[in-house]
């Protein structure tokens, strides 16, 4: 059956998480495309098929031809057309392995990425605990090769779908490191990944903390399930900390703001025609009659690198932008764009751009950011100088003991 979901998307920025979520509003079954090409085309499309039937024709290695590589060519040419590095089409199993990622479980290696604008190579952000990469991998490497094969001109999407993989199986990857002259290679058996997407603390003054690694189908119930532990709502402060957090389902999103959030929008989305609006409200009073644990007064910092993106930048943004909490760390990644996940007949899929969201004033993040409201880095330099001193949340802590 074909079907469409409406999605907010990390995978072709830095969520290509291997197992990680993408952002999803609804699943809402589409018509079956009819056959041949439409009569208004007819004309536009004669060349194509000129083409196609010449190469069948004439092509030297007749028996190399392959129909459905040769059609799946012809999607992805289209998809490149448009410009648009975070539309993609994905052949079925590597559509397969992406929507799975919307799972707290997954297969894979175990790590989260993002483009290298220089290399086109795919950079790790970061490793999870107990997971094959850890063990391989280190935070900035570029992924240049996978099985041979170079990646640097496929899309995100593309590149993790060729990393993905079914546990027990391996995958070799060619490797450009950091002070490091040639590319190198590494053999990583994918396995059973369980990501640990809560980390829950207390601090001395009777600060809470929660960090949250990504979004998944069960983030709001552990954000919830966190507060509660923490009985948020006797603390002096909380922290939640979404550095390097790529983002995950929309309702899942929402739902996290909502628990911060007694009413009120949380953020806007604008489509194809810029005039149409879709406003999404806090739904509170929903997750309180569920059970949820809601933290509506205690005062809040939230931290963000230039790796949190899409759903912690939509949580983020609806936070400080509606005055409920102060924003620490540097310049976040800057996604804020939705896209549509189409089924196609054959199984692959069809990633399209189709609207962007805003803060609950209107203002960007799609190419911007959410701007910290205290700028604290914290480069590579300085973790290696002092591996076990974190000045971002040390500025999170001190904001709290001071209340603002």
């Amino acid at each position: 059956m074909r079907r469409l979901l409406h999605i907010v998307c990390v995978v072709a920025l830095i969520g290509g998480v291997f197992g990680a979520g993408v952002l999803v509003g609804s699943q809402t079954p589409i018509a079956s495309a009819q056959g041949g090409t439409p009569s208004n085309l007819e004309q536009t499309f004669a060349p194509f098929w000129e083409a196609w039937n010449l190469i069948k024709r004439t092509f030297v290695r007749a028996d190399q031809l392959d129909d459905v590589k040769m059609m799946e060519g012809a999607l992805r040419g289209l998809v490149q057309s448009l410009g648009d590095d975070r539309s993609a089409y994905l052949d079925p199993v590597a559509f397969e392995q992406q929507t799975s990622r919307l799972q707290s479980e997954y297969e894979g290696i175990g790590a989260s990425v993002r483009k290298d604008e220089v290399t086109g190579g795919v950079q790790i952000v970061r490793t999870f605990d107990g997971s094959p990469a850890r063990s391989v991998l280190r935070e900035g490497d570029i992924i240049i090769t996978v099985d041979g094969q170079d990646i640097t001109s496929l899309s995100l999407t593309e590149a993790v779908g060729k990393i993905r993989g079914p546990s027990g199986s391996s995958v070799r990857l060619g490797i450009l490191r950091r002070g490091e002259r040639d590319i190198f290679e590494v053999v990583v058996r994918r396995a059973r990944i369980k990501q640990q997407i809560i980390t829950v603390a207390l601090f001395e003054g009777n600060i809470g903390y929660i960090g949250l690694s990504q979004f998944t189908d069960t983030s709001a119930q552990d954000v919830s399930n966190a507060l509660a532990q923490l009985d948020a709502n006797n603390l002096n402060g909380l922290i939640l900390d979404m550095r390097n957090d790529p983002g995950g389902p929309l309702s899942s999103a929402l739902n996290v703001a909502s628990l911060f959030l007694p009413d009120g929008t949380i953020i806007i989305e604008r489509g194809r025609r810029s005039r149409t609006e879709i406003r999404y409200d806090s739904n509170a009073a929903q997750l309180a009659a569920q059970g949820y644990t809601l933290a509506p007064d205690v005062p809040l910092v939230i931290i963000l690198n230039q790796a949190s993106a899409s759903a912690s930048e939509l949580v983020a943004g609806a936070l400080q932008d509606r005055g409920r909490a102060k924003v620490v760390g540097t310049v976040s990644f800057g996604k804020g764009s939705i896209q549509t996940w189409n089924t196609l007949s054959n199984g692959g899929g069809l990633i399209v751009t189709v609207a962007h969201f805003f803060k609950p004033s209107g203002g960007v993040i799609d190419g911007v950011g959410i701007i910290p409201d205290v700028f604290v880095p914290w480069t590579e330099e300085q973790q290696e100088a002092r591996p076990n001193y974190d000045p971002q949340l040390s500025e999170a802590i001190w904001l709290l003991r001071g209340r603002f």
